[in-house]
């Protein structure tokens, strides 16, 4: 099977779709091409985007011809399936996938194209009453369970993974100093070393405050700081020596990614939270299903559960059985 992964070089996104196809078909899977989805006129892009998503409506050949031209893509090849993240991206999808008559996997919201314009639809929650939509606990990613405990399984971290003001989070330079004692107080009453990772959310005063105010207990070789360089950070190795994983609420992506390596996860929260419904719902739904604990930064310690890689794997293969089905 060859497989196409539309970019909207987004690197979440990325990784959701890379993800999906690994779940589907293996890490060592290497029969797939990317194909960047980048509008041929810059900055016309909002236009185009718009554009696009009301033409993929009611999608035809020369609708269809006309979205991959706005967005400069040559189908060079023949491809049995599409997999793609985000909402840029789903409407040169459904374009592909109407002109190759082929297969389509298209994760996120989608932004008001229905259902048929896809063979698989994966969301967070039910937009339409309708097979193809998928509704997956966790959004896929790279990370697993398997992989992560292949690496190591030392718990000799702790792994704080950061973001910042976002989706209606914000948070004051008081919580933030909340935020740097707690943690200070966690590395001395467990006695190990912490892991930090901050995100592009995270505001780089921030990030250099924490930092500097924690110098001397991050393990500087497993952390990665996105303003100094670390844009490209991959969780993988500081997942696998984590005895436990905070993160700040605000990030849906590093919340499924800390999710999926089966670890302890605790999410991190302020006071002012003006997230949209359906965010919150879905936060909810993580803490209902046991996924995470929910914590403020005024004052969070470990919460002493076992880890969830059995309730992850599980998760992940039924949500792989739902996908064969559709794509089969």
């Amino acid at each position: 099977m060859k497989i196409c992964i539309l970019s909207d070089n987004i690197p979440g996104h990325f990784n959701q779709s890379f993800g999906m196809m690994h779940l589907l078909f293996g890490r060592s899977y290497s029969n797939f091409s990317v194909i960047y989805v980048t509008p041929r006129i810059h900055f016309l892009r909002s236009i185009t985007r718009f554009l696009c998503r009301l033409l993929s409506k009611n999608i035809s050949k020369t609708k269809a011809n006309f979205i991959l031209w706005t967005y400069s893509i040559n189908l060079l090849d023949k491809y049995d399936l599409i997999i793609a993240s985000g909402g840029n991206t789903a409407a040169v999808c459904s374009a592909i996938q109407f002109l190759q008559v082929t297969k389509s996997i298209q994760l996120g919201s989608p932004r008001g194209l229905p259902a048929s314009n896809f063979t698989a639809i994966v969301t967070s929650e039910r937009y339409f009453d309708s097979e193809n939509n998928v509704v997956a606990d966790i959004t896929p990613n790279k990370y697993s369970p398997n992989t992560i405990n292949q690496l190591s399984n030392k718990d000799s971290h702790i792994l704080f993974c950061i973001g910042g003001k976002g989706i209606g989070y914000e948070y004051s330079d008081t919580e933030w100093d909340s935020f740097i004692n707690n943690v200070k107080k966690i590395a001395n009453k467990h006695e190990k070393e912490i892991c930090l990772v901050t995100s592009r959310r995270t505001n780089p005063n921030v990030e250099r405050k924490l930092a500097l105010a924690l110098d001397a207990f991050i393990d500087h070789k497993e952390s990665g700081l996105f303003h100094a360089g670390s844009s490209n950070f991959d969780l993988s190795n500081a997942f696998s020596i984590s005895a436990h994983i905070f993160v700040t609420e605000d990030s849906a992506m590093m919340i499924s990614e800390s999710i999926s390596s089966g670890r302890p996860v605790s999410t991190i929260y302020p006071k002012r939270i003006n997230a949209p419904i359906r965010f919150k719902n879905h936060i909810k739904k993580y803490e209902k299903l046991g996924f995470i604990k929910r914590l403020s930064i005024e004052n969070f310690d470990i919460d002493h559960r076992n880890n969830s890689s059995d309730l992850v794997s599980s998760n992940r293969q039924i949500l792989k059985e739902q996908i064969m089905e559709l794509i089969s």
